[in-house]
């Protein structure tokens, strides 16, 4: 029995393969997920996941690296795109079609030391601060769900720290190893920076996902490759080789951890 099963997924394989054809990939640079090579090609840990499901199908990716807010409309509009590393929210659930999951994720409000030392306790306390968001982002979408009078909107996700540093902007909301790798980058010092609230809302994976019409076969061949990227565990050494962990899998990150506030 378990041979047939065998052969019964191979075979699967090979027909979904030999249907393969030409990908529109879209994305952004987001470190440590998709970074710039020296080389300046596109590397990163959602990268070198994305392109073993490539392997696996056969089909070809076009790779763009686009602005997020431009790459998330031509993934909302276009036929047959892939994009990758998305959030998977509630508000964008009905908007694609999910493919698999990259990383669990939790996200903060942050802002600076020097001018705050305990955090939140809930969201009216900071309604009044000035914030900065990349455009087209699930942290966006949270500051217009709790009706944000003053925010500060960018295309560029390094501008959102910079503006933070720089006093642009008091607050910026997002996750721990996202922001830690984008202020590296400017060449900012992240540990000048405290956890002031959790957006538990936006709490969320980190994902690949195709535009809504996006055919049935080819969504079914990428679902196979990644059923298989599982099963053989060699997502999880892909993971693993970029010191990538699940969020809900590590350490306490409540703001409230090492403050003295207590919050009902």
């Amino acid at each position: 029995m378990k041979v047939l099963c065998v052969l019964y997924m191979v075979g699967l394989f090979v027909t979904t393969t030999a249907q393969a054809s030409h990908i529109k990939v879209v994305t952004e640079y987001l470190a440590p997920f998709q970074i710039k090579n020296p080389d300046g090609s596109l590397g990163g840990y959602s990268t070198e996941v994305v392109r073993a499901l490539f392997k696996l199908t056969g089909d070809t990716p076009n790779i763009q690296v686009l602005p997020w807010s431009r790459g998330y409309r031509i993934a909302q509009s276009d036929k047959n795109v892939m994009i990758y590393s998305i959030a998977r929210t509630q508000q964008r659930e009905p908007l694609f079609l999910w493919l698999g999951k990259l990383k669990d994720e939790r996200i903060f409000v942050w802002g600076l030391k020097t001018k705050f030392s305990q955090p939140f306790c809930s969201v009216d306390e900071f309604k009044h601060y000035v914030f900065a968001s990349s455009k087209n982002y699930n942290t966006e979408q949270f500051l217009t769900l709790h009706d944000f009078k003053t925010v500060q909107s960018v295309n560029k996700n390094e501008q959102v720290v910079k503006m933070l540093f720089r006093s642009r902007a008091d607050l910026i909301v997002g996750n721990e190893l996202v922001l830690k790798n984008q202020a590296e980058l400017v060449g900012l010092d992240f540990s000048k920076t405290i956890k002031l609230f959790e957006a538990k809302s936006l709490a969320k994976s980190l994902s690949i996902a195709f535009s809504k019409s996006t055919d049935a076969a080819g969504l079914k061949r990428f679902k196979t490759a990644f059923a298989r990227l599982e099963a053989s565990g060699e997502l999880a050494a892909i993971k693993k080789r970029w010191d990538v962990v699940d969020d809900s899998q590590g350490k306490d990150l409540s703001p409230y951890t090492k403050s003295g506030r207590k919050c009902e």
